[in-house]
């Protein structure tokens, strides 16, 4: 299998495993995902962007808590991967960001994980994306970089809360 896959339900993590959710740039955690990072994995409040805790905040919404740009959200993304190839010794494990409260569809987020000027690129080995990620990358007729997309979308819900997942 070429695909590394989240759990759809993170209810607890090994050592070096990194919790990463989407947040609002404020590090206000109080729904969703977020709130469940600072609840059960040491999410810090006022921490919105970046490692904190057990956790990695990966910003879909601004300091007033507002949905951000597609643009911001591929920066947002951008970083958190350098971070991730910098930490190869940790595995993250990237929920359905932006899928939930900042009410966008996967296939709106997942290619950002994908993105490069050049064309499609491979994940970092240690980057696991949800399922519903890889489902929405089958939309996308040229990205063949992995051989095993599935087929079939997952009846729909709200993913990111059902990890929260």
């Amino acid at each position: 299998m070429n695909r590394n896959i989240s759990p759809s339900n993170i209810t607890r993590l090994g050592p070096n495993e990194i919790f990463t959710y989407g947040s609002n740039e404020a590090g206000v955690h109080g729904c969703g995902a977020a709130a469940y990072a600072r609840t059960h994995f040491g999410a810090q409040m006022g921490v919105g962007i970046g490692p904190t805790g057990q956790c990695y905040a990966l910003p879909t919404k601004d300091q007033r808590i507002e949905t951000l740009s597609l643009g911001a959200i591929l920066v947002h993304v951008q970083d958190f991967l350098r971070y991730a190839v910098e930490h190869p010794e940790q595995k993250f494990l990237v929920t359905a960001i932006g899928t939930g409260l900042a009410g966008l569809a996967a296939r709106e987020i997942a290619p950002m994980f994908f993105h490069s000027p050049d064309g499609w690129v491979k994940l970092p080995p240690n980057v696991f994306l949800p399922e519903p990620f890889w489902l929405a990358m089958k939309e996308f007729p040229d990205f063949t970089l992995y051989d095993d997309v599935p087929e079939e979308h997952p009846e729909d819900g709200n993913e990111e809360a059902g990890l929260l997942g």
